[in-house]
């Protein structure tokens, strides 16, 4: 199993040539006489194991971390001179951090257990100043005899469109509605905010989608955004469009994760057609999904409605039919309608 990571190094170069000053040094040391040597093996051998025993972020996936990318971030820690325990868990691993909302949410180990992969879990928690993360590894995740800790990798702050709500009900065949968008902060430059419906049955601006433009002078500004229901005049479903706000540019960097999103809900206006059958007991059974302009009442049982009642608004369940007559007078002696 494998994790594929962007750019970073795993420190490989930098470990071949700390060996290698190893290396020169112990010949150095050993050349020496008597006590002074021995002196110098110590000094030397004890500088060794506190370089062989460390962790190190190796990498991250994406490779520049910023608050739009967290929520699917990963960190690669590896050791040195040392091997992860099969009881290394999330519970031993800190992120030493200022972030809020930041945890570890699962691990990968590499066949040696000399990597982990930090899989992130963040809550979208908003900061405004750039951070750090480091990586505290207890001792119970590895074979070294103390806690070990990471230098740290550094987080951009976010950018956040903000909208003026979250949630729109239209009617199929209705008006329009609105809503709309600003910047949280100002940007660095100007900033695209692109506005997308993911279903064809809610436009934006008249169209599938529409941008919108902000400078470092009107981030705070509110521009409209203008949906409206599509008419389908042929189902009878209702409909749920997700519209997107997502910002690029000026220091804005939102993902799909991070986009502002506003629920648009339809309510169709097509008519669904209902049979009808009338029992003895004068009763019409009514499809409880049913948007009905009218029930017809068939009262002799021939086929073609009698009567019609015509009613405004869909209902559901069992409706009594006050007694209406028959058309032809031929009621039988209980009253109900002979066939």
């Amino acid at each position: 199993m494998g994790v594929y990571f962007g750019q970073g190094s795993d420190f490989g170069g930098s470990a071949r040539a700390d060996a290698n000053a190893g290396e020169t040094a112990l010949a150095t040391v050993l050349r020496m006489p008597n006590l002074r040597g021995l002196l110098a093996l110590a000094a030397l051998l004890a500088g060794a194991s506190a370089f062989a025993q460390s962790a190190v972020i190796a990498s991250t996936n994406p490779a520049t971390l910023n608050q739009g990318n967290l929520r699917t971030a990963r960190i690669a820690v590896n050791l040195t001179g040392a091997t992860y325990t099969a009881a290394a868990a999330t519970s031993h691993f800190t992120l030493n951090t200022t972030i809020p909302g930041l945890t570890v949410d699962r691990l990968w180990f590499n066949s040696g257990r000399t990597r982990a992969i930090l899989y992130l879990r963040y809550d979208g928690s908003d900061f405004d100043a750039a951070a750090t993360i480091s990586v505290t590894v207890a001792v119970a995740a590895t074979t070294h005899s103390a806690a070990l800790t990471t230098g740290t990798v550094s987080v951009a702050p976010g950018r956040w469109v903000n909208v003026s709500t979250e949630s729109i009900a239209l009617t199929e065949g209705g008006g329009n509605s609105a809503y709309t968008v600003v910047l949280e902060s100002p940007p660095t430059a100007t900033t695209t905010v692109t506005v997308t419906s993911d279903n064809a049955a809610v436009t934006v601006g008249g169209a599938a989608s529409t941008t919108l433009m902000f400078t470092m002078q009107n981030w705070n500004t509110a521009q409209t955004v203008t949906v409206a229901p599509v008419d389908d005049n042929s189902d009878a479903v209702d409909e749920l469009a997700l519209v997107a706000n997502a910002a690029t540019g000026g220091g804005y960097m939102d993902t799909a994760n991070t986009a502002a999103v506003v629920r648009v809900t339809v309510d169709d206006d097509e008519q669904t057609g209902t049979d009808y059958d009338v029992d003895n007991d004068r009763l019409i059974e009514i499809d409880s999904l049913a948007k009905l302009n009218a029930v017809r009442w068939d009262l002799d049982g021939d086929g073609t409605p009698s009567a019609t009642s015509t009613y405004l608004a869909a209902f559901a369940g069992t409706v009594a039919m006050e007694y209406m007559g028959c058309p032809d007078a031929d009621a039988d002696a209980a009253g109900d309608c002979a066939g």
